[in-house]
């Protein structure tokens, strides 16, 4: 076999250094984007893990549907057999929280939405918890566990489909007293988050407050 001159060999074998050297920078940079990705993922929940959850944001498959201006014309009972819809919603600031028993940042912003609604209330403002629970019964069960002041309703796929179809868990929807949706929250949001917002749109003073 012949051998390479010294200078031939020196310029062949730094160049196979510069390629090892690139291909370990992309594989450092894609196990960095995939922790970063799955810890995002860690603040809601989701029953089934899909490729379209780990594409990059300009693929085609992760494009978000268009985003809703009014609330749909979507029908529910409460657990107590009444009604809720956007006309028993109207003239109210409302919160539209879609959440599950077995989510635990569900679990979560609970105490928080108690202490929102029992604040805000008497200015006008309520709290809907869409259950998606297939289980009817699990929902009294849950309550015993961890009380919600507000009412529940048990949510469909017909629902969620409604509101653009719900892909984590909780995602709650802002709704203003002309039934505009003001905002999405996908996930889990902070409760300063949630009270910044619902005060900007009841425009209360804080004497007006229930301490």
């Amino acid at each position: 076999m012949k051998k390479l001159p010294g200078r031939e060999l020196a310029v062949i074998t730094s160049i196979t250094g510069i390629f090892a050297f690139c291909l370990g920078i992309a594989n450092g940079e894609s196990k960095r984007g995939n922790a970063s990705q799955l810890g995002a993922r860690a603040t809601c929940c989701s029953r089934t893990q899909s490729w379209a959850a780990f594409a990059p944001a300009n693929s085609s498959s992760a494009e978000e549907p268009p985003a809703l201006e009014h609330v749909p014309s979507f029908v529910v009972r409460d657990i107590s057999g009444r009604e809720i819809s956007p006309k028993t919603l109207r003239g109210k600031v409302a919160l539209l929280d879609f959440w599950a028993t077995w989510c635990a940042p569900c679990r979560q912003e609970i105490p928080h939405f108690n202490q929102l609604y029992a604040k805000y209330r008497s200015c006008g403002f309520v709290i809907v918890g869409l259950a998606l629970d297939e289980d009817a019964a699990a929902i009294p069960a849950f309550r015993q566990q961890i009380p919600i002041k507000y009412p529940i309703a048990l949510s469909s796929i017909g629902v969620q489909q409604q509101f653009g179809g719900i892909n984590v868990y909780p995602t709650a929807f802002l709704i203003d007293r002309d039934g505009r949706i003001v905002k999405k929250y996908p996930g889990f949001s902070y409760p300063e988050e949630f009270e910044e917002d619902v005060r900007a749109l009841l425009r209360v003073a804080d004497k007006q407050v229930r301490k």
